[in-house]
């Protein structure tokens, strides 16, 4: 009778655990697919239309070395919300995002929902994701 109980208990406590471990406020996110690991990802996590790809605007911006092939970052504490991510593979590491001639990018980049634009980078609308309690985010750069 009292081992049924501790059990009851345990398992409770161990669905009470997850639960709050699972609603933790972070956006968790996950990048994989470089064609070479070398340079560093620029991540930017944005809040709306008006700050959208906007330098020195968004939630949180990072720059982060890609020293294998998956990377993960984790945005703490984001309160409730709608945001987007625009990322970046920065391969020469000169902080820029590098064009060609024409003016097409010669570096790889995602969106999240992997957003696309016409002539263009996609908008905030295409690109934005709904975060609550705790949100995971994996992008293929190449997709």
């Amino acid at each position: 009778m009292i081992l049924k109980l501790f059990k009851k208990v345990f398992v409770i406590s161990l669905l009470m655990l997850s639960y709050s471990s699972a609603q933790d406020g972070n956006v968790y996110l996950n990048v994989w697919g470089f064609d070479e690991i070398e340079g560093e990802l620029s991540i930017g996590l944005y809040k709306n239309t008006e700050t959208f790809l906007k330098r020195g605007q968004g939630v949180e911006g990072i720059h982060i070395k890609v020293a294998d092939s998956l990377v993960s970052y984790v945005f703490k504490n984001i309160q409730p919300g709608t945001y987007a991510i625009a990322i970046y593979h920065d391969e020469n590491v000169n902080r820029e995002f590098d064009r060609n001639f024409l003016g097409m990018p010669s570096e790889d980049y995602v969106f999240s929902n992997y957003a696309k634009g016409f002539l263009g980078p996609p908008t905030f609308e295409a690109a934005m994701f709904t975060h609550s309690d705790s949100t995971k985010i994996d992008l293929d750069i190449n997709k």
